[in-house]
């Protein structure tokens, strides 16, 4: 009966730590850190599950779809299912990942490890 209860302990320990692990990612604009290019790139999150992915230079055409996270990732996945982009969450930067992502094919090259940052002003 003793093992069975150290064993329930030790196994809710590891529940906790598992589910204290994940991050959340706060809604808001994100803006990409030392961009060069003709524009900068810009992500909202939105509360309801969804988002806005910028990287184009006609102000009309962007990605929309649904987030989710799932620990320290933060993976877009575009509607229709097609295209995915992955982001490290670290506190209020995302930190993208271009080799787990689909390919960007837009005016402007965001590399690997970039960095969007939380922009207070547009929050």
């Amino acid at each position: 009966m003793k093992r069975i209860a150290v064993f329930a302990a030790m196994l809710l320990s590891v529940a906790l730590l598992v589910t204290g692990c994940d991050s959340s990612v706060q809604s808001g604009e994100y803006v990409m850190a030392n961009s060069d290019g003709p524009i900068t790139p810009y992500l909202i999150i939105k509360n309801d599950g969804s988002f806005r992915f910028d990287y184009f230079l006609t102000g009309g055409k962007y990605i929309g779809g649904k987030y989710d996270v799932n620990g320290e990732t933060l993976t877009l996945t575009a509607s229709g299912g097609e295209q995915k982009y992955v982001f490290e969450i670290n506190g209020d930067i995302l930190i993208f990942k271009k080799y787990r992502s689909s390919d960007i094919n837009g005016i402007v090259d965001i590399p690997d490890s970039a960095e969007f940052v939380f922009d207070e002003n547009e929050n």
